[in-house]
């Protein structure tokens, strides 16, 4: 039996290209920053800290209170404080990370450089998911002090931490600091949140492959090839993009309100925050795209529902007719009129007459012959 291509073939591959699409998609929302130089402009956020203690620095020295004159044998307390806010200021100055900003993708932190022409270089990136004891976390990479050049031959940055410096001391206080931990929380609910919907997009996708070959006017309600093809991808579907939708909600509502409470906190010590816009548009495509193979599986599954509604009836309907019949009495054959007999038996010749009008005609004699 050949098959001719028509509108009908059209539609049942649009939720197949639509779910690979979708698979693609997620898939490099997740690797986004898995290593410097892979799609590193789409982070969820982004924070600056090219700035951090620099606004303090110059509040300390324009608070700096002159020193009085030098007793003999005895410090002020004004020399003490004076002293002290010139070890702040000369460590603001002097450990300051200057063009520091740390990106956050799905999977990964990354810390880079600002270059001269005020563009943006990953250096190095650290997985939340890995087997390390240490938790990368803005605080703690903020914590470490540089070892090497900013601009090193490798793009790597060596790091100590067993010389941290304090970071109280360039004005990262308690509030900024939950603040900035707290989007270590976000970015791994994502992550989790995204790695589940690719799970189902991959399963749609899988689906969709043999439901092609189905359909609903080769397969009634009753065949369980056109049930399977129906359910099955309506489930996957929903997983998908309730998963999908749930990640790019929680992300980019997360991120920008993230943004703007880092912007409040840490408007004293020079960190600011800004959530990814080209982020925001790759998650909720991949989520869209899923959101059209869910609604075509509604569709078809609402179709099913209804013609499995109706053969129900139908089905009723004749098991209703059956009983009817067989609770009725046997059918009599009608009566006929004794009269209306006698008078056919009457009318109709009987044998005796029609002999005699056999032998007329046989003993028949022309006009005018002998006899």
């Amino acid at each position: 039996m050949t098959h001719t291509f028509d509108t009908k073939h059209v539609l049942r591959a649009i939720p197949l290209v639509c779910s690979f699409m979708a698979f693609i998609l997620v898939m490099l929302a997740l690797f986004a920053g898995n290593k410097p130089g892979v799609l590193e402009g789409h982070e969820i956020i982004t924070v600056d800290a090219s700035h951090l203690g620099t606004n303090l620095g110059n509040k300390v020295k324009a608070n700096a209170l002159p020193a009085p004159q030098p007793n003999v044998g005895e410090r002020s307390g004004v020399q003490v404080r004076s002293g002290i806010d010139d070890d702040i200021t000369k460590g603001v100055g002097g450990n300051a990370h200057t063009g520091t900003f740390y990106s956050l993708y799905a999977l990964t932190i990354c810390e880079g450089r600002l270059t001269a022409d005020n563009g943006r270089k990953l250096t190095q990136c650290y997985a939340y998911f890995s087997s390390s004891d240490q938790i990368a976390t803005i605080p703690a990479l903020l914590s470490a002090r540089d070892d090497d050049d900013d601009d090193d031959d490798d793009g790597t940055t060596a790091r100590s931490r067993s010389n941290s410096q304090t970071l109280t001391a360039v004005g990262l206080t308690y509030k900024l600091e939950a603040a900035l931990c707290g989007l270590d929380t976000l970015v791994r609910a994502v992550g989790v949140l995204l790695a589940i919907g690719a799970g189902f997009t991959g399963l749609s996708f899988f689906a969709n492959l043999p439901a092609m070959a189905i359909s609903s006017e080769e397969y009634t309600h009753a065949e369980t090839a056109y049930d399977w093809a129906v359910w099955t991808n309506l489930t996957f579907a929903s997983g998908a993009a309730l998963f999908l939708m749930l990640g790019s909600f929680v992300s980019c509502i997360g991120a920008r309100t993230a943004a703007i409470k880092i912007g409040e906190i840490g408007v004293e010590a020079g960190v600011t925050a800004m959530a990814g816009e080209s982020w925001t548009g790759l998650s909720l495509g991949t989520a869209m795209l899923m959101c059209v193979v869910l609604v075509y599986w509604t569709s078809r599954g609402v179709s099913l529902r209804k013609r499995e509604k109706r053969g129900e009836r139908r089905t009723k309907r004749r098991d209703v007719e059956e009983r009817g019949r067989r609770s009725e009495p046997p059918r009599t054959p009608p009566k006929m009129d004794y009269d209306d007999h006698s008078q056919r038996e009457d009318s109709s010749p009987s044998p005796k007459s029609r002999d005699r009008s056999r032998d007329k005609r046989r003993t028949y004699v022309p006009t005018g012959a002998k006899k």
